[in-house]
Parts: structure tokens; C-alpha cells; sequence
């Protein structure tokens, strides 16, 4: 667990994905503004979000981890959202934990700091929940406790 307030710039949004030249970019905007962070969760990434059980392609891991490099070298922490949320299957949840805890393992092997793990815009549906026996929030609340102890 993070135990600081972060000040930095969150790419998670909706629209055209930035480009790595781009966010080196923002890394010296960040540094010359005194922050720390930079979230990368955009919702476009087809990886971070839609397809988020697909690993990263060792080209795209590869440029992530230059980024991630730019970034400690500005002393600015990357964190790594993932997007579960849409269809992980809680009831079930053998190997949507290890397609989650995958992709973990790779992004911080590339050098992320951190990962956020992330249940935003999400269908208010609980009926996956209530399979599991769970509550929205207990579900949520375990599967981050679990990945937390396992990456």
C-alpha cells in the first residue's frame, strides 16, 4: 500500500491514446511542476481494460519500461492501473486471478511502482457478485488483498 499523497497526472480517460513520445513529454511537465506520479489507466488501451486477461506485447512492454525508466529517472512513480471490472469472474475466479496477477507480475517487471487495481465505470449488475456469495465491496476488497499479497 501507498502511504503518501501523490500530486501527478492520471491518463485514464476515454479518446485517442497518448503516444510514449507524448508521455515523456508530460514527464517533464510533472518534474518541472514538483510531482511525483503518473497513472497510466487509459480506457482505450485494449489491454488495460477490454482485454485486460491479454498480456502486453514484448514491444509494448519494452517502451513501457523506457517510460517507466524516464520516469524514475525524474523521480516520478509510475503506477499501473488494470481494469478488471467489466467481466471478471468472481464465482469462478481460478484463472481470472492468473491472467490478473500476469499482468501484475509484467508491469511491474517493466518497472512500474505500483498497480492500482481499478472497478470504475462498471455495470451496476451484482447478480456476478451475489454467484460468489459476495457483496460488490467484499468482492472488490478480496481480490485486492489477494493480488496485493501475490504480486
Amino acid at each position: 500500500m501507498l502511504d503518501k499523497i501523490h500530486r501527478g497526472y492520471i491518463e485514464g480517460y476515454y479518446g485517442k491514446l497518448l503516444s510514449f513520445e507524448d508521455r515523456h513529454k508530460l514527464l517533464v511537465c510533472l518534474e518541472n511542476l514538483s510531482m511525483d506520479s503518473y497513472l497510466y489507466a487509459p480506457k482505450e488501451d485494449i489491454c488495460h481494460r477490454f482485454d485486460w486477461r491479454r498480456p502486453y506485447r514484448e514491444g509494448w512492454i519494452s517502451t513501457f519500461a523506457s517510460f517507466c525508466a524516464d520516469a524514475q529517472a525524474r523521480q516520478i512513480q509510475v503506477l499501473a492501473g488494470i481494469a478488471p471490472g467489466l467481466d471478471f469472474n468472481f464465482a469462478e475466479d481460478k484463472a481470472d486471478f492468473a491472467a490478473l496477477l500476469a499482468k501484475a507480475r509484467q508491469m511491474l517487471a517493466a518497472g512500474a511502482d505500483a498497480l492500482v487495481l481499478m472497478f470504475d465505470d462498471i455495470s451496476d449488475d451484482i447478480s456476478a457478485f451475489a454467484e460468489a456469495g459476495l457483496s460488490e465491496g467484499l468482492a472488490h476488497a478480496r481480490l485486492a488483498n489477494r493480488l496485493q499479497e501475490e504480486a
